[in-house]
């Protein structure tokens, strides 16, 4: 089947080379197991590209740090709960272009879980975000679902774009990955 692309996704072409780079490969069922190394991923991740501009030990306090250990947080916590088997891999790419990082996680999900958060990212792209921060927040005080308010928080309250990549890999695999572009201008 062919790769399904929304929003953002190709912004930075795959050529350009970046002032910094790293990668990661992590255990679903070891972040869910442990979950707090989701957040000790998350400050990882932060710090690197924080520290380019704020080194200092209260680097933890400057709003660039802050900001991107939430959204991979938001992402890598995602990842590990909607991933296929105990065995998967999730996968992270961060890449610091001059004022913009992104930061890439990339999953193995099962066709139905991947099917049903690619409804959830047709609806995000294309919604008022405030409106549907609002609706869901409604709809989970009528019952209890799987909300999908972090990414809209996300988009929503930080300078990023985000772009949605989803691929069937097998009968029973698809390949999920979500790149979150975030402004540093802003902040800098």
């Amino acid at each position: 089947m062919i790769e399904r692309i929304y929003g953002d996704f190709e912004m930075i072409p795959e050529e350009l080379t970046p002032e910094a780079h790293f990668e990661i490969s992590v255990s679903p069922m070891d972040l869910m197991t442990h979950w707090q190394r989701c957040s000790l991923l998350s400050d990882l991740v932060a710090g690197f590209i924080a520290y380019a501009y704020h080194q200092s030990r209260e680097m933890h306090t400057f709003h660039v740090y802050s900001s991107i250990s939430t959204i991979f947080q938001e992402l890598i916590e995602n990842a590990a709960k909607y991933s296929r088997h105990r065995e998967a891999v999730i996968r992270v790419r961060v890449k610091h272009f001059n004022s913009v990082v992104r930061i890439e996680v990339q999953n193995d999900a099962t066709p139905s879980n991947a099917e049903k958060f690619e409804e959830k990212v047709k609806i995000l792209l294309n919604s008022d975000l405030e409106e549907l921060h609002i609706q869901i927040v409604e709809d989970q005080s009528r019952e209890n679902t799987h909300s999908g308010l972090g990414l809209v928080l996300l988009a929503k309250d930080y300078p990023c774009t985000f772009g949605f990549s989803f691929r069937r890999a097998g009968p029973e695999r698809e390949i999920v990955t979500v790149r979150a572009h975030y402004y540093l201008e802003v902040f800098l």
